[in-house]
């Protein structure tokens, strides 16, 4: 999902998105950030390929879980928060996907 840009013109709706959009953006930005300090080869993913992309974030997030159930790791730990590092790596989208993520977009505006 893509924020409104701030021509000076948007509506009560589009700013509540773009601040939701911007918050959780924030939150998932800082979860990936966690997953590739703790388990650093997220860090080397082959972007190209993105089935194993997603299973291999997947079964971090499933051993992430584990050691959290199983008090193995303190996930508020100084250091551990600290050596998390975001990267952010935009790659090209088909325009299909990106009328159905405009289309998706204002349809959760209009929610607002």
């Amino acid at each position: 999902m893509t924020p409104f840009r701030d021509n000076g013109h948007l509506t009560r709706s589009q700013i509540v998105y773009n601040t939701k959009l911007s918050s959780i953006r924030s939150i998932i930005e800082r979860s990936f950030g966690l997953l590739k300090s703790k388990f650093r080869r997220l860090k080397f993913l082959d972007i190209s390929d993105i089935e194993l992309g997603n299973e291999m974030i997947a079964a971090a997030c499933v051993l992430h879980n584990f050691i959290i159930d199983n008090d193995r790791l303190n996930v508020l730990d100084e250091d551990y928060v600290n050596d998390a590092v975001v990267e952010i790596h935009q790659e090209d989208v088909m325009n299909e996907e990106v009328e159905q993520a405009v289309e998706k977009r204002r349809e959760i505006v209009n929610r607002f």
